[in-house]
């Protein structure tokens, strides 16, 4: 494992503060990143979105998190949707997470397989106003891959244009901004680690090694 995961409270509490500031009546999704090609039968290495890490804690591929902080059920007010593993999967990508192992590091009751967000997502989208999307508007932006949160916003829009919509992500440039102490600690441990790795290096460095 690349890191260890933080305590599931964090992101409960990470949702919990992002929830409280979402207007009335509303939802928010978020999805993770694709995963992208190199060639016919390969791929680069998955990298998480940051949002939904943030919310979350799954680093995983597929990944999906609707909240919807109206709900007077506690089932539907965090949902978490993650990818069904197979014996093709298995074989060829490794084991996904489990649904206890993703509540276990969410801490989220209420999982799903992603085959049925679509189902779920009309049963809420139904009662609210506005949906909260996760459209990076950054001024030095400029991707020109489309990307899978890209791809989610434009269904959503063209399925239910009568919604209003809200921006996700200038609450979450506030709170992302500010990190819980066992978040500081692991980035002292990543730089401790980089320092480590460096300075191991430099024992090497020598004229014409390259």
């Amino acid at each position: 494992m690349r890191y260890i995961p933080l305590s599931n409270s964090i992101y409960k509490r990470n949702r919990r503060n992002f929830m409280n500031e979402m207007k009335g009546n509303s939802m928010a999704v978020f999805n993770s990143n694709d995963i992208y090609p190199v060639s016919a039968d390969s791929e680069l290495p998955f990298e998480q979105h940051r949002d939904i890490f943030h919310l979350t804690g799954i680093d995983q591929e597929e990944t999906i998190l609707l909240l919807y902080p109206p709900s007077k059920d506690d089932k539907t007010r965090e949902i978490l949707f993650i990818r069904k593993s197979d014996n093709h999967t298995k074989v060829w990508e490794g084991e996904k997470l489990s649904k206890k192992q993703a509540n276990e590091l969410s801490g989220i009751d209420s999982i799903f397989f992603v085959d049925d967000f679509k189902d779920v997502l009309n049963s809420i989208a139904t009662k609210v106003d506005t949906f909260y999307i996760n459209k990076n508007e950054h001024y030095r932006a400029n991707s020109p891959v489309e990307t899978r949160e890209d791809r989610f916003i434009s269904w959503l829009l063209k399925n239910y244009p009568a919604h209003n919509v809200a921006k996700s992500n200038p609450i979450l440039q506030r709170q992302r901004s500010i990190k819980h102490p066992d978040e500081i600690d692991q980035i002292k441990k990543a730089c401790d680690i980089t320092r480590k790795g460096f300075n191991r290096v430099l024992k090497f460095i020598k004229p014409d090694v390259w």
